[in-house]
């Protein structure tokens, strides 16, 4: 059963059909073959029995004619003219037997009938030469004699040369019976095929059709549960579907997706996961770098208020800056691996969309082959048509024969008893016809039972057709909320490289204010101006901090965002 699961769709396919094909052919076949074999019977019925059966009958009533012109010539006194018919009559009925003796040389080919021949031709040898010994008393005036003569020698010798022509006659008669029963078995042995025949193919082609619909059906109805089951979310769907046709890749390619999405998913969460972290922390170092700068602020506001505590402030903020500095740098180190982290999300998300569109490819794949299974269904349907106009063709040539034979049997009724053995054998053909006629409305029975039980198979592969465009479907929707994470992970990765550009300004502004300030001693004379201009740089220093922490609260809401749009995701 396996190397049936490992063939391709179209190979199971081809197995019902060519059964099917088989069948017509065998059927088709023994139909021509019995149907010739008995157009041969009955030509050779014809020839060799009937055409035999009617000379003889001919030659007796030949011969019955003799002896009644005879009888008219011996028994009569007749006139010139219609004793003149009456000789030709003879000469004529013996032309006419003696036709017939030669013309059947041919045809005896069986001892029994060269010896009744060969008798005959002597019988009748001897009846021609009593009437010529008859006649010629009759000519010579010797009537009675002529008449004593005939009974005594004629009579005899016509009923040996009639006994004779009976028994050949009835030798071919029981010929043609034995030929009638001979066609009957033929007939009855090829009724018993033409229905035995197309009821296997029949139950063979239901069988293996219903068997090969379920290993069609049966695994694209579970790829279709397990498709609607991802997507609500849920990818711990195995299909374990080990054939090697388009089902088994399909199942294999589903497998392989999920697992990719369960990979995919699981590092999307532990992404989120980071880059909440990292959002987090960052927000925190903001505020421990606005408090810092205020720190700042104040301490440049109280140096240019009071020069004496410069020296002290000057102090207290190189210690700050450096640790801001510090921390700058901190932020900047958390920013590129965030965006480094994001960037690789993008990639996977990609990768992830790239499996659901090869996914939908396969399903649109599976539903061309559901379509040409039921077109190839579709086609046997049109097969069992042309079987039935054959069979139709079959019952009207057997209504024919049987119209013929009543009107062999009316004409063998008009001819009497030398028409006796041909009502013989059209009443065999009229049950030949009949016969036949039964055995084609038994076919097309049957015919229709296949034609119903094909629907049926068509309407379960509709089915199938239809569940394979709910996959489809299903395999879109994931598609395209798939699509919406990648949208996501874009915008995450969007704000992660802003974030970084804005640490990466702040680190290059803490440096210039940490230089600033430790050349404040140096510049004592210019506290005044200096003072001012640390005060504008950590003014700048603190907008960019707002918006550094503006950005990383973005970013935290992003990452919420991702990680519930991920739990929806059963791994």
């Amino acid at each position: 059963m396996n190397w049936i699961l490992n063939r391709k769709t179209a190979f199971k396919i081809g197995i019902i059909i060519s059964i099917m094909v088989v069948s017509l052919g065998g059927v088709g076949y023994i139909g021509y073959f019995y149907f010739q074999k008995a157009s041969t019977s009955l030509n050779s019925l014809y020839d060799n029995e009937l055409i035999p059966i009617r000379d003889i009958n001919q030659a007796r009533s030949d011969s019955n004619a003799l002896k009644s012109a005879v009888l008219a010539i011996t028994s009569y006194t007749l006139d010139k003219a219609t004793y003149q018919q009456q000789l030709d009559q003879i000469t004529m009925r013996e032309n006419s037997i003696e036709k017939f003796l030669k013309s059947y040389i041919p045809l005896a080919s069986t001892s029994y009938e060269q010896e009744r021949l060969s008798k005959a031709n002597e019988q009748f040898k001897n009846l021609k030469q009593v009437i010529e010994t008859t006649l010629a008393y009759e000519q010579k005036g010797k009537r009675n004699e002529a008449m004593e003569y005939y009974y005594k020698m004629g009579f005899s010798a016509q009923e040996d040369f009639q006994t004779l022509l009976r028994e050949i006659g009835n030798y071919h008669i029981e010929e043609a019976k034995s030929e009638v029963t001979n066609d009957n078995r033929m007939i009855n042995s090829a009724q018993s095929m033409l229905i035995l025949l197309p009821a296997l193919a029949t139950l063979l082609a239901v069988l293996i059709g219903i068997l090969i619909t379920r290993m069609i059906v049966q695994p694209l109805k579970t790829i279709s549960e397990s498709v609607e089951k991802v997507a609500q979310g849920n990818l711990n769907v195995e299909l374990n579907i080990s054939t090697e046709d388009e089902v088994g890749i399909l199942a294999r390619s589903f497998d392989i997706m999920t697992a990719n999405l369960r990979g995919l998913v699981t590092q999307i969460s532990e992404s989120a996961e980071q880059l909440t972290a990292a959002s987090q922390e960052i927000v925190a170092t903001m505020d421990q770098n606005t408090q810092v700068s205020n720190q700042i602020s104040q301490a440049i506001t109280e140096v240019a208020n009071g020069s004496e505590q410069q020296v002290k402030a000057l102090s207290d903020t190189s210690g700050t800056i450096e640790e801001l500095s510090a921390s700058i740098e901190e932020v900047a180190s958390s920013g590129n691996i965030v965006a480094n982290t994001a960037n690789k999300t993008v990639q996977i998300a990609q990768a992830g969309n790239q499996t659901i569109s090869h996914a939908v490819e396969q399903m649109s794949i599976v539903g061309s082959s559901t379509e040409l299974v039921q077109n190839a269904i579709q086609k046997l349907e049109l097969g069992f048509d042309n079987i039935t106009e054959f069979i139709d063709i079959i019952a009207n040539i057997s209504s024919q024969t049987n119209l013929l034979a009543l009107n062999a049997a009316i004409e063998a009724a008009r001819a009497g008893e030398n028409g006796r053995g041909f009502a013989v054998v059209a009443e065999e053909v009229r049950k030949l016809a009949e016969l036949s006629r039964d055995s084609a409305v038994n076919i097309v029975s049957t015919v229709k039972e296949n034609k119903e039980n094909i629907k049926d198979a068509s309407l379960a592969m509709e089915s199938a057709v239809r569940s394979v465009a709910d996959g489809v479907e299903v395999v879109n929707t994931a598609g395209k909320a798939f699509g919406n994470i990648v949208g996501l992970i874009n915008d995450v990765s969007e704000q992660v490289n802003q974030i970084a550009a804005v640490v990466q300004q702040m680190a290059s502004g803490s440096q210039y204010i940490v230089s600033s300030v430790l050349s404040i001693d140096e510049l004592n004379k210019e506290t005044s101006n200096q003072t001012l201009s640390v005060s504008a740089a950590i003014q700048e220093q603190t907008a960019a901090m707002d918006q550094i922490t503006d950005s990383s609260k973005s970013l935290a809401n992003l990452a919420e965002e991702l990680r519930y749009a991920v739990e929806k995701f059963s791994i």
